[in-house]
């Protein structure tokens, strides 16, 4: 949080990152089983509350969690989230074969999705070395 001066703000960037991350998949989770309820199929519900998990996720994991609000990082982000999501429906998929509902194969899955989700944010998507993207403006200095 930049600026930010409350307890969060001052806390480890993994315990940051697991305080956004719960309330961002709280969000995408919660809306993974009201899809399901309302009869969609588990990829379909799953990709849906992934657009919807991007959205917030962007916002408060960029600025929340590894002190940045450059757009430019969104060419990173997407793509690093469409692999997550490979990675979780083969995930989901696997678990409903071994004979699990999609609702707990997709809260079974869950913990790996953050590992994953966690490594590839730091490592490529927000890694402080990383150089903005041509073409894209930061939003910071327009």
């Amino acid at each position: 949080m930049p600026g930010g001066k409350g307890r969060l703000a001052r806390s480890p960037q993994w315990l940051r990152f697991f305080v956004v991350g719960t309330f961002n998949t709280g969000v995408s989770f919660g809306a993974y089983l009201l899809l399901l309820a309302l009869g969609l199929p588990f990829a379909l519900a799953n990709l849906l509350a992934l657009v919807l998990g991007i959205v917030v996720s962007f916002r408060t994991q960029g600025s929340w969690v590894f002190d940045s609000t450059d757009w430019s990082r969104l060419r990173r982000f997407v793509p690093t989230w469409l692999l997550i999501y490979v990675f979780n429906v083969a995930a989901i998929a696997l678990l409903v074969r071994w004979g699990l509902t999609p609702q707990w194969a997709g809260l079974t899955a869950l913990p790996f999705v953050v590992v994953l989700s966690y490594a590839l944010q730091r490592l490529w998507v927000f890694r402080q070395d990383a150089r903005p993207v041509p073409g894209v403006t930061d939003a910071n200095n327009v």
